[in-house]
């Protein structure tokens, strides 16, 4: 019942292995950092609640309770122990904190729980459960303290950086730290996204351009928010430009993340699935400024530090006396199975029976939390499939409101700025025009059917590689359609900072890189000669952005000839 009126502060779930496990005790090595904790803590300013004698706390090792030293009820403690009797390496440990601060003058006092879990795996690794709820006093009239603020809980600190132990999930191991990306690094973290045993979430936050500069910033401290999420999540960061590029150059397109945005990347990515990407969810750069840091940290702490959907259940307090009742059941079940049928009268029977039938409900009882987990796990992925339903649907819906608005075109396109809007009403979902874009069609000289042939083969062939695969679709683009596309322009070009702000673009308020484009034709003067520069991040649009169409930006070779 005591859940029910407690709030989630922060949950984790992770495996300790001891570095040099000849010489580390793992559970006195957690329940030293417990007591650290706790001692520096509440035996603060003259105060003596918590009793550091280390003979006190061999005992909570094994099984007891702490109390108040100075009975001002501000503390108490209570865990419980275990060894499998048939297998003793087998130890479980599980303890309850209730800390009970004075309360500010004229609102309700609040209590906080916290439950650490330890089961060892091995004889060098364990498994540790960390739960952290707090609760306000039930039925006070009068107003409760505000939302506490995110932070870091000191046990979970003190672990990662304790020098005795690495902690992991799965191949990865776990820091409260940012991670720092830059020029040169997009291998190994798309190594680290695809690998097929990565367990846990990535989370990365990209680089915004200052406006009409080379410089970059972030719209979020990497470091406050890889506190917000830690124990539960890898945060990675970049402030290099060059890392975006290298991004949008050799990542799969329906992945990347630029322009300030950040993108959470879940285990188990599939390239073959088209709606694996919804899974990903990510924060646009326009949502961050407009909502604020403290929103966005508090956003991912409840998705990724306390709704945690991506581990199974905790093992706590209550799992641990369980296990021990279980224990003690067994011996007695043991110990009178041993005895000889004669020396068994008719109330031994009964218990026998007895005892059978308690063991067959524990068992379904345990078989019931087994069936609900994999409940919890089914829906789960039937919301990221009704989710990805929700945008097909979303697709059909403006195919259909296409579909109208083709009818309602009365007469065939023959002016370039007549060619996009076309193409803007029958593939909304496909290509759409910047700004920038359209009032580029006033300048194009390129004949309309030329035009009308490269937009046909944007909006179709090029959307599909790219969503197939973006790092192969250039290449193949032309393979498959006979027009040359570029992913961007040359080495010296990228060098001039001020030919480089030609292809930066916006749409809808985020920059956009437009450096990629289709080209056809020499020279200017051709009416065939076409440039049409796009470009393609799912965290900005769905869709294919063009900004320019016509004439050749000016690039180092041009800029040459001049």
């Amino acid at each position: 019942m005591r859940d029910l009126n407690s709030t989630m502060f922060y949950k984790a779930k992770f495996n300790i292995t001891a570095n040099k496990p000849e010489d580390c005790d793992l559970l006195w090595e957690l329940v030293m950092i417990v007591r650290k904790w706790i001692v520096g803590k509440l035996n603060r300013y003259g105060c003596k609640a918590v009793d550091n004698d280390t003979k006190r706390w061999t005992t909570f090792k094994l099984g007891g309770k702490l109390y108040d030293v100075e009975d001002k009820n501000r503390f108490f403690a209570e865990s419980a122990y275990h060894v499998c009797r048939k297998e003793p390496e087998k130890i479980s440990w599980a303890c309850m904190i209730v800390e009970k601060p004075v309360a500010k003058q004229g609102y309700a006092a609040r209590e906080w729980i916290t439950e650490i879990g330890f089961r060892t795996l091995n004889a060098a690794s364990a498994e540790i459960s960390y739960v952290v709820t707090y609760s306000d006093a039930a039925g006070f009239i009068g107003p409760c303290q505000e939302m506490p603020q995110i932070s870091v809980p000191n046990v979970i600190r003190n672990l990662f950086s304790d020098r005795k132990l690495t902690c992991t999930i799965g191949n990865n191991v776990l820091t409260d730290k940012p991670q720092r990306l830059k020029a040169g690094d997009y291998p190994r973290f798309e190594r680290l996204l695809l690998d097929s045993e990565r367990e846990l979430p990535l989370l990365y936050i990209s680089p915004k351009r200052e406006t009409g500069t080379e410089e970059a910033r972030l719209l979020v401290t990497p470091k406050k928010i890889a506190e917000t999420v830690v124990g539960n999540t890898l945060v990675f960061y970049s402030d290099d430009l060059d890392f975006s590029k290298e991004m949008r150059y050799l990542g799969n397109a329906a992945y990347n993340c630029t322009g300030g945005a950040i993108r959470v990347y879940m285990p188990h990515i599939d390239f073959r699935d088209k709606g694996d990407p919804y899974r990903h969810r990510f924060i646009t750069a326009k949502e961050i400024e407009e909502n604020g840091e403290d929103d966005i940290c508090h956003i991912f702490r409840r998705a990724l530090a306390q709704d945690v959907h991506f581990y199974e259940s905790m093992f706590r307090l209550e799992n641990c006396k369980a296990l021990q009742t279980e224990g003690i059941h067994r011996a007695r079940m043991e110990a009178v199975q041993q005895k000889s049928e004669n020396d068994v009268d008719e109330a031994l029977k009964l218990l026998m029976e007895e005892s059978a039938e308690r063991e067959k409900a524990e068992q379904a009882v345990l078989s019931y939390q087994d069936q609900l987990e994999e409940k919890k796990r089914e829906l789960y992925s039937l919301n990221i499939q009704l989710e990805s339903m929700r945008n097909t649907a979303n697709e059909c819906t403006k195919l259909e409101s296409a579909l109208r608005d083709v009818r309602a075109i009365k007469s065939f396109p023959r002016t370039p700025t007549e060619l996009a809007g076309y193409f803007a009403i029958v593939y909304p979902e496909r290509i759409a025009f910047t700004e920038r874009g359209y009032r580029s069609l006033k300048d194009c000289t390129t004949k309309p059917e030329v035009l009308w042939e490269v937009l046909y083969y944007i909006a179709n062939d090029l959307y599909d590689l790219l969503q197939k695969d973006s790092a192969m679709a250039y290449k193949e683009f032309k393979a498959q359609t006979g027009w040359d596309c570029s992913r961007g322009e040359g080495s010296m070009t990228r060098k001039d900072a001020k030919l480089m702000r030609q292809y930066i673009d916006e749409y809808n308020g985020q920059e956009i890189d437009i450096e990629a484009h289709v080209k056809g034709g020499v020279k200017e003067s051709d009416p065939r000669f076409v440039r049409v520069y796009f470009g393609y991040d799912p965290t900005i649009a769905k869709q294919i952005l063009i900004g320019h169409c016509g004439k050749h930006l000016e690039n180092y070779s041009s800029k040459k000839l001049k």
